[in-house]
């Protein structure tokens, strides 16, 4: 049969600003038309209804989080977890600040694979104003950037308080074509300081009164923490972070990667991170902790006064230099003494074509407990060494307990004959070498022939102390002592002392009373290179083999 009519069906309705809500019958609907609200009778207690009311029917047009009230409450079906006073006084939240507590920067259009210039940098100014009088310590929360990859054409700038952290190295992605990447800014006081503005249409920023010349120790930036993703830049001479004069600032876990390769030339101005200053007091406690960098002519810069700056546990590979400071101090202020008090720990350096640490002007730079690897080389083999690991053209700076593989090269005297040993440690200073280095030594059952042994640079004038420690495997023999190997440039000879101790019955030459085991230095001036020599009476064979014995040595320089 056909619909010939439907006939129309109405409820109440009415305006709920200006009358209110009226209470509605058990079961009948309301329509605020102004607030665009549906409503229904709760019914009565007697009919069982909890209480006499009005109950919101979400629509559309409704605003969830304050319909919902403060009804979150942590685990609220877990019995053994009280929040509040007692279970009947349990701590009860809005749902809006529940989701407050953790900000994505989706939030504000921050999304993968798009251009997000314009988006992070609004992110970054609404959550982190940089007005200096910015005082809601609530709402520095963090601002995470989830996994994807995301594309970036102009400079971010970051001011006080940005805590901004990637989902990891790999995962967070960042393409940059921008130079700078991102720079860090002083905070605006009502007069002078950073402004930023954003161009959306073009996806572009601009910043005015930035860097040195308006920053003091008032509107520093401070307290910043860049964390867990990584940061591809597609530019040669690019700074990635250009941190001006901030106090606090932690990088951390962030791997980043640029475009240079051995056979480029590179403005030694610009590097991955590049910290300035105004003056040693003010730009302290800087952490590049668990970072990576490959591919830049530099990895991080100061030709100012940084000071108690940790680089901790990251790793250097392919680079010219991965740490340069003081290169190019302007005897200005913020620039006058170089870095000072800062420490490079627990890293690893790998193809580093020249220097990897390379301090011109500062003093009390330690680099301790790290690690080189083919470091000096021009990006070849140690047969091709050309730069020391470290150097130091200032003093009071040190390398204590570092391990290079040139080291290892000090007792291969075949294979490195015609090759000038350069030091792994360049410059003034007391420096000592981390792990013990083996040489298996054997007899040569003379006291004339002398056997080449160790090889020692002589560059320049200085003294290798050598502890060691050698046992025969074939005879009651065991020593153990310091060789103190004096190389005079001036008169090109080399002098060595041994204060050693002797045991077993099978050391010692019954007719002498020496040790049947003797250590000689000479000089070789072409190469620049002092070699430690032996002579040996003592039988190290052992049946028709020669097992020979084991040496093992530690080498310190003094500069």
């Amino acid at each position: 049969m056909a619909v010939v009519q439907i006939s129309r069906i109405q409820i109440r309705r009415g305006q709920k600003t200006q009358s209110g809500l009226p209470q509605l019958a058990s079961g009948e609907l309301g329509w605020a038309v102004d607030a665009q609200e549906l409503y229904i009778g709760n019914g009565s207690v007697s009919e069982g209804a909890p209480a006499v009311g009005n109950t919101q029917i979400l629509t559309d047009k409704s605003d969830i989080f304050s319909v919902i009230g403060e009804t979150y409450e942590y685990k609220s079906t877990d019995p053994s977890i009280t929040t509040g006073l007692d279970s009947n006084h349990p701590v009860k939240r809005s749902l809006q600040a529940r989701l407050d507590d953790r900000l994505n920067a989706a939030s504000f259009g921050v999304l993968p694979n798009t251009n997000v210039t314009a988006q992070l940098q609004n992110a970054l100014l609404e959550v982190f104003p940089s007005d200096i009088n910015n005082t809601d310590v609530v709402g520095r929360v963090t601002l995470e950037l989830s996994a994807g990859e995301y594309t970036l054409t102009d400079t971010i700038y970051v001011p006080s308080n940005v805590t901004l952290v990637g989902a990891g190295k790999g995962k967070t992605i960042i393409n940059s074509s921008a130079n700078p990447v991102f720079q860090i800014i002083n905070s605006y006081d009502g007069v002078s300081g950073a402004q930023v503005s954003i161009d959306w249409d073009n996806s572009t920023t601009t910043v005015t009164a930035a860097g040195l010349s308006t920053t003091t120790s008032v509107n520093q930036p401070k307290d910043i923490i860049l964390r867990n993703f990584s940061l591809n830049s597609s530019v040669l001479d690019v700074t990635c972070i250009l941190a001006d004069a901030v106090r606090n600032l932690t990088i951390d876990s962030v791997a980043f990667t640029g475009t240079w390769t051995s056979i480029q030339s590179f403005n030694p101005l610009q590097a991955a991170i590049n910290f300035t200053a105004i003056s040693p007091s003010t730009t302290v406690n800087n952490r590049v902790i668990n970072c990576d960098f490959a591919s830049f002519g530099y990895a991080i810069i100061s030709s100012y006064d940084l000071a108690d700056t940790k680089i901790e546990d990251c790793t250097f590979r392919t680079l010219s230099r991965a740490i340069v400071f003081g290169e190019q101090v302007l005897s200005v202020a913020g620039s006058t003494t170089g870095p000072i008090n800062n420490r490079i720990y627990n890293s690893t350096f790998e193809n580093i074509s020249k220097e990897a640490v390379y301090v011109f002007k500062g003093s009390n730079n330690i680099s301790e407990h790290n690690t080189y690897n083919l470091c000096g080389n021009n990006g070849s083999t140690e047969v091709n060494q050309a730069y020391s690991v470290i150097k130091f053209e200032t003093n009071n700076n040190r390398s204590i307990d570092d391990w290079f593989s040139r080291s290892i090269t000090s007792k291969e005297v075949v294979t490195y004959a015609s090759v000038a040993y350069k030091a792994e440690v360049a410059g003034s200073g007391f420096h000592t070498q981390r792990r013990n280095h083996h040489s298996l030594l054997i007899e040569n059952l003379s006291y004339v022939s002398k056997v080449d042994f160790i090889r020692l640079p002589a560059d320049v004038s200085r003294t290798v102390i050598i502890d060691y420690t050698y046992r025969s495997k074939a005879a009651d023999a065991q020593r153990s002592g310091q060789f103190k190997v004096s190389i005079n440039r001036l008169s090109n000879t080399v002098n060595l002392s041994d204060d050693c101790e002797v045991n077993g019955g099978a050391s010692q030459d019954s007719i002498t009373n020496l040790p049947k085991l003797r250590f000689y230095a000479k000089y070789n001036n072409s190469l620049q290179t002092a070699i430690i020599t032996f002579t040996n009476q003592l039988d190290e064979r052992q049946g028709a083999t020669y097992d020979g014995a084991d040496f093992n040595y530690k080498l310190t320089y003094v500069n």
